[in-house]
């Protein structure tokens, strides 16, 4: 006669083992970080969850995150800036080679050009390279809303080889 095995039974976690669980995540740091509102809410708000972290290397980080956004982030939201990313627009617009002509503008006409002119103006570091260049007007152009609309590529009398191929 063959031995039966016992099933092992399986033990589930009390209500009060869950709850405890969510206790501990019930204030997520990111819920937190959004919630802040003002500078004594930031100051409670790295005390609680950076306690480590001292001012001198809070303000190199906010230093370097600053820099890495600034050509977009800081010249979109300062109004003084906009009469400056309208009239690169506009150069953009009127170039044929469009934000890559102007890209490579500055290394023929020196910074008499318009490129050169807005980079003096607001303080733009010029991107490495055009793609770059390219997503920087990409994200100008959202701010006014010129951004040109994705449309759905159409390739005709399309046929799936794949779907002959098992059949």
């Amino acid at each position: 006669m063959p031995i039966k095995k016992k099933k092992k039974k399986i033990k589930k976690l009390s209500t009060l083992k869950i709850t405890e669980a969510k206790a501990e995540w019930a204030i997520h740091p990111l819920k937190k970080a959004r919630a802040v509102e003002n500078w004594e809410q930031l100051g409670e708000f790295v005390e609680w969850f950076a306690p480590a972290m001292d001012p001198k290397y809070l303000a190199e980080y906010v230093y370097n995150f600053s820099m890495s956004s600034y050509n977009t982030t800081i010249i979109i939201k300062d109004k003084k800036m906009h009469k400056h990313i309208k009239k690169l627009l506009y150069a953009i617009d009127k170039a044929k080679g469009g934000a890559a002509e102007i890209f490579n503008e500055p290394e023929t006409k020196g910074h008499k050009c318009a490129l050169g002119e807005f980079c003096h103006f607001t303080g733009y570091m010029p991107a490495n390279s055009v793609g770059m260049f390219q997503n920087h007007v990409t994200d100008f152009k959202d701010v006014f809303g010129l951004r040109r609309s994705k449309k759905k590529a159409t390739y005709g009398n399309f046929i799936d080889r794949e779907s002959f191929k098992n059949n």
